[in-house]
């Protein structure tokens, strides 16, 4: 069991939590030993919920439970912001079963805990935190891994936590996935080595990453979300402001992490609210460049440069 909870985690999720499944060494130590206020822990998980509420293909939520069902893997119960219990066949690995724990059944229950999941991936730089949001495909982690040297921290893989409280203020958000997950050919170019696989299936060869630096912070103010775009033709590298108001919450209503699974979780309005609170109180910006191996190491220094003076400025 991991242990270890930070101040600046419990100011923005008050709570400890305690877990009977090793999270492994690239998952920020939210975990607590004693008793605390989530639980992960393994146990029962209903085949189905019944009654009426929100069905997808691998879930199910009704009022204050969330059933996730990974297609021949685990099953997650999601219980009202306080408990996880997962269930899996002797089959399934451990590995698995915390992989789609952390992907999956936590960023539900953050949910439930009023907290907006935005598909980014961030790092960190004097007490700021840079997302940078796209669809798969994007280079969101390869990105930020290739970034994390130096003063720039690693801060979180995939999905970014956001408390959108505190109106006036810069938003607080949570890391969650403290390593990278590279695949093979993106492990050489960002120039970070691989640690164990994602998964325990062979052939499958995506692994986490061990960047230069990582960031000491587990939760910090968000500054600045970059919207990742694939370049056309001849397109240079850009970065761009968005300052229109419908750009900006155009921009993150597309970020949000499977928004259909969290607005149902978070209730439409909740996280209308939300969104429309964060988008006056943090940059937007637009990212084009050419996912060109001869051109990455040019733009990570750009990319750097350009946090460094957006910071300083």
């Amino acid at each position: 069991m991991l242990s270890g909870v930070s101040a600046s985690v419990a100011a923005a999720m008050p709570c400890t939590v305690t877990s009977d499944i090793d999270l492994g060494r690239g998952i920020l130590p939210f975990v607590a030993t004693g008793r605390g206020g989530i639980e992960i822990e393994r146990g029962d998980v209903p085949a189905d919920l019944g009654g009426e509420g929100e069905d997808g293909v691998t879930y199910q939520i009704r009022d204050r439970r969330v059933l996730i069902r990974v297609p021949n893997g685990p099953r997650y119960l999601i219980e009202r912001g306080q408990r996880i219990i997962y269930a899996s066949d002797p089959d399934v690995g451990e590995r698995e079963t915390v992989l789609f724990l952390l992907g999956s059944a936590w960023p539900a229950l953050c949910c439930q805990r009023g907290l907006i999941p935005i598909r980014a991936s961030a790092v960190e730089y004097e007490g700021r935190i840079f997302g940078f949001s796209g669809g798969s495909s994007k280079g969101k982690s390869m990105l930020v891994a290739a970034l994390a040297a130096g003063e720039i921290g690693f801060f979180t893989d995939e999905v970014l936590m956001i408390d959108p409280k505190n109106p006036g203020q810069a938003p607080l958000c949570l890391a969650g996935v403290t390593l990278p997950k590279l695949w093979g050919g993106a492990l050489e170019l960002a120039g970070v080595r691989a640690l164990e696989p994602v998964r325990s299936v062979d052939g499958f060869n995506r692994f986490y990453a061990d960047p230069f630096t990582r960031s000491s912070a587990a939760t910090d103010h968000l500054r600045t979300i970059v919207m990742l775009e694939e370049a056309r033709h001849d397109e240079a590298f850009s970065m761009t402001p968005l300052k229109g108001a419908a750009d900006v919450i155009t921009s993150l209503i597309s970020s949000v992490f499977r928004p259909r699974f969290s607005t149902a979780i978070l209730g439409k309005k909740a996280l209308q609210l939300g969104l429309a609170s964060l988008s006056t109180r943090i940059a937007m910006w637009r990212l084009v460049r050419r996912h060109d191996s001869s051109v990455f190491a040019d733009d990570i220094e750009r990319l750097k440069r350009w946090i460094h003076s957006t910071v300083d400025a």
